[in-house]
């Protein structure tokens, strides 16, 4: 044959040795080589990619410490991306509530009416665990019983735990008479009296002032 034509076998090298260079191209530059596998699941098909996931379909994965989260296929379908966790939902509050008390929102509950009783109900109206609001009170947080006993209350992680100190418990009476308003005489553990009454008055909207503070009642 003559020289001047290239023969058959030289023609494929070429090609072959283009095509490949071509693929090594699209690499380095950071492209894909786009081949799916046939039917017949032997010979891949030029044109078409390589499909792994559904673009935009999520799946539950498990990501950093262990977190329940999910992963979303890419657009391109040949991988998932990272896994995806849910940052953990705060405690419960009340709307507006300061967490680090639990209860200092309920500080603005408006004023009530002041509520007029006989001096010997005061106690079990009174029972329960009331949050110092404000104000220089002579007790802080605070829960009274309706047989005349009371102890401080200490706010640890979210639960209020009761004081029996002996300078932070003790008993209390209400001095006998009626009408809006009543006076309290406190006695600690210790023996101690307070030594002058304190002024109390309990208000329709679940407030309370007592001595030089004001409370709201807790749930």
């Amino acid at each position: 044959m003559s020289d001047r034509f290239p023969s058959r076998r030289s023609v494929s090298r070429v090609a072959l040795t283009l095509a490949l260079g071509s693929t090594a191209a699209a690499v380095a530059c950071g492209g894909r080589a786009a081949v799916t596998l046939s039917d017949a699941g032997s010979q891949p098909e030029a044109g078409a990619a390589l499909t792994r996931c559904v673009p935009g379909q999520s799946v539950a994965c498990s990501g950093l410490a262990g977190c329940v989260g999910y992963q979303i296929c890419a657009d391109d379908g040949l991988l998932y991306e990272a896994c995806l966790c849910e940052p953990a939902p705060p405690p419960p509050v009340e709307a507006g509530i300061d967490a680090a008390t639990g209860y200092a929102k309920r500080c603005y509950a408006p004023e009530g009416a002041p509520i007029s009783m006989a001096s010997t109900d005061v106690p079990a109206a009174i029972a329960g665990q009331w949050w110092n609001c404000g104000g220089a009170s002579e007790l802080q947080h605070v829960e009274f019983s309706a047989d005349g006993h009371y102890s401080a209350l200490t706010y640890v992680d979210g639960t209020f735990l009761k004081n029996y100190g002996a300078d932070a418990s003790g008993t209390f009476t209400i001095d006998p008479g009626s009408g809006i308003g009543f006076k309290m005489e406190v006695t600690t553990t210790r023996g101690d009296p307070i030594g002058y009454p304190l002024n109390g008055v309990l208000q329709t909207t679940g407030r309370m002032t007592l001595g030089g503070g004001w409370y709201i009642k807790l749930p």
